[in-house]
């Protein structure tokens, strides 16, 4: 009996010696894993606290993609003229390969040309909403500030005629700066020119919330000219609204405002004595008192939404209006007049409605086909001088549609498109265009890149009132092949193009580019060969700079040359009364050649870019407009031609 009450006693011993164990292991367990895991979770937290922490961009709301025009379009950033201190969008687009800015003055209506285009057929966009000139056809550069911008897209040679009305040679949107941050954003342009000319531009950001953001921005630039009625002032005012409501919704509201006087000297009177051409004080002008007042206002509303389950699929609609004045004055002050007097006014207002959407489907990681399509509804309404022989009022409205489908391979593409307008102001017709391009891959390996690319269209639209002539339609007939080669730090591009113009003589030529780029040297060699009358055969461009940081990196420092060459150009007077040049032969000039070199200093000081340039340092008579000498002839060292200083100053 107690041998069996002494096993029971020790079984139950051993039971409670083992339960007890087990406690105290889970015990010691516990407490292990409940410090494990405070240690972790405290070691997480400090981790993401300094390292980890994903924090949302402010802007997670904005739609960037928003002010864009196409989707295979090519865009420049500013980087690229704020350091060689370009002064307006004419000087900007000339460095560029294909174009051929018409000089007049500074200040002047310098014309943008491309490859035998006139500045008529080139379309000017200011966020994806067109701002040529309502009746005239053309551009004033002077209604886009040179610090407003941001980026400048150019839309391809081939596809350009989709978008806008006045765009059958080219097609270019400028992006305006959209500062949307934290904080509160100020920045500041001043520049010095020659001339008395004083730029000032001041562009102010203010946050409300990630959802609400306002900008306003202001600039004045004057002149007090070089010679006899070539004085020039403008005012400018921009402001910005953004909602940013979410990502898939975003409005904006803008409104533009530019008020310039400017003298219209017509060019200075031939003489064989050059200084008496180059001196301001001696030099006769053609007209000595006709002068401009215009003033523009335009206001969008922009809004584009996701409304597809894929985030590249956007829908965007901008409502706009542009209202135009233009007063033009001659012999309204001369003492001894000639008995010429003109007082002419021009008045023209547009609305437009823009809407266009894109559908993006993937087939697969590497394939997708894209479909936009694109409606335009322009209203045009004119009221003009009574001096004309012709109606004092005139309506001019068009309706467009283009239907785009590009097809992506990886890094290669191949496009077809058309449009089809209908409208005009003398036939009320049907126009239909059409077009293909390409830009295939052959080779990338990260190291050396082979892209060939090639294109073509067929354009039909209506003469409208700013034709030299009325004919029943414009056609156009454009073809263009080329490569693209990179290799390391360097970029090729050739492109041969070829024109045929109805009414007009038919044109071709080639493109070539070479651009470096390197962490101390940057470089690029823009050569143009074109043989329509009116264009540079051959036009050479270039920029070659050096860059380094100094003082701890808190000093970037560029030196560089920017060359140009012209050669064989027929230029003729300009008339500036109508924006036109005349088709006659008797004043037609010959330029054989012109070759400019300016030298530039850039530094990034800080949260400043300053620049000075000495310009013409061989101090060469240039001019490509018969006859308006280029402003800048005073040899090297004689002077700094101009300095410009940017400034964020508040951010």
């Amino acid at each position: 009996m107690k041998s069996t009450i002494s096993k029971i006693q020790n079984n139950l011993n051993e039971k409670i010696i083992l339960h007890f164990t087990l406690y105290n292991l889970h015990f010691a367990l516990k407490t292990l894993f409940t410090t494990l895991l405070f240690f972790l979770i405290n070691f997480q937290v400090h981790a993401q606290k300094n390292d980890s922490i994903y924090i949302p961009p402010f802007d997670t709301n904005k739609i960037k993609e928003a002010p864009y025009l196409s989707n295979n379009s090519d865009t420049t950033s500013n980087q690229f003229f704020i350091w060689n201190d370009k002064r307006n969008l004419g000087e900007v687009m000339n460095e560029k390969s294909g174009y051929f800015v018409n000089y007049f003055n500074p200040g002047g209506r310098n014309l943008i040309n491309y490859n035998g285009f006139t500045d008529y057929h080139v379309g000017i966009f200011r966020d994806g909403i067109q701002i040529n000139d309502n009746y005239f056809g053309g551009f004033d550069i002077e209604n886009i500030s040179i610090n407003e911008i941001e980026k400048i897209e150019e839309i391809s040679n081939v596809s350009s005629f989709l978008y806008g009305i006045n765009t059958t040679g080219k097609a270019i949107n400028v992006i305006t700066k959209d500062i949307f941050q934290p904080d509160p954003f100020s920045q500041l342009r001043f520049s010095q020119d020659r001339h008395g000319s004083l730029n000032a531009d001041v562009l102010f950001s203010i946050p409300f919330s990630k959802k609400l953001n306002v900008q306003i921005g202001a600039n004045n630039h004057v002149i007090e000219g070089r010679f006899t009625n070539t004085d020039f002032g403008v005012w400018r005012a921009r402001s910005k609204v953004n909602f940013f409501l979410s990502p898939k919704f975003n409005a904006r509201l803008n409104f533009d405002y530019t008020k310039i006087k400017r003298g219209l000297f017509e060019g200075v009177v031939y003489s064989n004595d050059l200084d008496s051409i180059i001196d301001g004080d001696i030099a006769k002008v053609v007209n000595s008192d006709s002068y401009e007042r215009l003033t523009n206002y335009y206001y969008d509303i922009s809004l584009v939404g996701r409304l597809f389950k894929n985030r590249n699929s956007l829908t965007k609609l901008k409502l706009y209006s542009n209202n135009s004045l233009r007063e033009y004055r001659d012999e309204e002050n001369r003492s001894n007049p000639n008995k010429i007097y003109i007082q002419e006014d021009y008045h023209s207002l547009v609305y437009g409605i823009d809407l266009k959407q894109n559908i993006l489907y993937k087939i697969n990681k590497d394939f997708s086909i894209d479909f936009t399509t694109g409606l335009n509804t322009y209203l045009n309404s004119f009221e003009l001088p009574s001096t004309l022989n012709r109606t004092e009022k005139l309506n001019e409205n068009y309706f467009t549609a283009f239907q785009k489908i590009d097809l992506k391979y990886n890094k290669s593409f191949i496009s077809g498109f058309l449009k089809y307008i209908n409208g005009g102001i003398y036939y009320k017709n049907n126009y239909l265009s059409f077009g293909t391009e390409t830009n295939i891959n052959l080779y990338q390996n990260g190291i050396v890149g082979i892209n060939v690319i090639g294109g073509f269209n067929r354009i039909e639209r209506p003469f409208s009132h700013s034709d030299e002539f009325i004919a029943p339609q414009h056609e156009n007939e454009y073809y263009e092949i080329g490569t693209h080669l990179s290799f390391y730090d360097t970029y090729f591009k050739f492109v041969y193009f070829k024109s045929i113009e109805l009414y007009h003589e038919p044109n071709k030529g080639y493109m070539v580019s070479i651009k470096y780029d390197s962490e101390h040297f940057n470089g690029y060699i823009n050569f143009d060969y074109n043989e329509h009358t009116y264009s540079p055969k051959y036009y050479i461009k270039s920029d070659i700079s050096y860059k380094d940081l100094f003082f701890n990196k808190h000093l970037v420092l560029r030196l560089g040359f920017n060359i140009k060459y012209l050669n064989d150009l027929l230029t003729s007077n300009y008339d500036q009364k109508n924006y036109r040049f005349p088709y006659s032969q008797y004043s037609e000039f010959h330029i054989k050649n012109s070759f400019n070199v300016d030298f530039y200093i850039g530094a990034r000081i800080g949260k400043a870019n300053v620049n000075f340039t000495i310009a013409n340092i061989f101090n060469n008579f240039n001019y490509n407009t018969y006859l308006y000498p280029e402003d800048d002839r005073y040899g090297f060292l004689r002077a700094i031609s101009r300095f410009t200083i940017v400034w964020d100053f508040l951010n």
